[in-house]
Formats: structure tokens, C-alpha cells, sequence
């Protein structure tokens, strides 16, 4: 799951930030009873500005 936001700073020049969530579920075996599954969350941020290309 994930989501950008992005800003006009003028004609040729954007700012944008993205985050996206990357969520990974794992069953464990030889656990202790109660310990069997475990989530991991992986979150990616980035930043940075843009402008086009080829117009």
C-alpha cells in the first residue's frame, strides 16, 4: 500500500513525497505455542522534485 503527494513550485519545477508500506506475514513452525505467525512492516519514504521531460 502506498501514497504520493505532489506540488506544483512553479511552470517546470514539482516536489513530491511517497511513502509505501510493504507488509510481509510469516508462519513459524517449532514456535512456542503463541508464537506462531509474525508481521513485518517495511515502509519506504521518499522526497524529491521533478520536472518534464520531453515537452
Amino acid at each position: 500500500m502506498g501514497a504520493t503527494v505532489g506540488f506544483r513550485l512553479g511552470g517546470m519545477l514539482s516536489f513530491y513525497v511517497a511513502a509505501e508500506d510493504y507488509i510481509y506475514g510469516a508462519r513459524i513452525e517449532d514456535a512456542a505455542p503463541g508464537d506462531e505467525t509474525r508481521t513485518q512492516n517495511d515502509v519506504q519514504i521518499a522526497v524529491g522534485f521533478g520536472f518534464p521531460v520531453g515537452r
